[in-house]
């Protein structure tokens, strides 16, 4: 584990405290079971249907603690609508979900609830330069 963290955040396990130590075991177990993550994403997905399912390491701001975060995403109304749900696995605590409804190829409306609860929405412009 130190060699790990280490190569994550530059110190070694047993020098990081607190939040620090909870994303450098994040970091570590992340870049450890990165492989095995894709190959159980991809199956997951071709079985549910869904767009988009991923698994991250995440440091609860309530605890510390380090556990895995689940996000799913789905497109709906023709690539129009896109929704994402997220949600740490151990508690319902800190869950986000973010609706996002796009008017036209640069510009969407955004509705999220964050993970403290707080309900809030943007409208986002896209420019590309060349």
């Amino acid at each position: 584990m130190d060699v790990l963290a280490l190569l994550t955040v530059g110190q070694r396990g047993g020098e990081l405290k607190g939040l620090e130590g909870g994303i450098g075991a994040g970091e570590a177990t992340s870049f450890v079971t990165g492989a095995l993550q894709d190959v159980v994403e991809e199956r997951v997905r071709s079985i549910t249907g869904l767009d988009r399912i991923q698994i991250d390491p995440n440091v609860s701001k309530k605890t510390g603690a380090v556990e895995p975060r689940v996000t799913v995403s789905k497109r709906l109304l023709s690539d129009k609508l896109y929704v994402t749900y997220s949600s740490p696995v151990t508690t319902n605590e800190e869950q986000i979900v973010k609706i996002e409804y796009f008017m036209g190829k640069n510009v969407s409306l955004v509705g999220l609830r964050d993970e403290r609860g707080i309900i809030g929405g943007d409208v986002r412009f896209r420019f590309e330069f060349k």
